[in-house]
């Protein structure tokens, strides 16, 4: 691991920079599962004409 990190990495190292992905793809997971439920409630509430609006 060089001592002057990347310039292109904004000042980060590589294993933080893996980190902060491994951090935002599971709150992209979470949103997406998220997202998928509301979607379930309101074909519930409204039948499955929700996705013609």
């Amino acid at each position: 691991m060089p001592l002057n990190p990347d310039p292109d990495q904004n000042g980060y190292t590589l294993d933080e920079i893996e980190g902060f992905r491994r951090i935002t793809s599971r709150r992209r997971k979470r949103l997406k599962v998220l997202l998928e439920n509301a979607r379930k409630s309101m074909e519930a509430d409204f039948g499955d004409d929700c996705d013609n609006h």
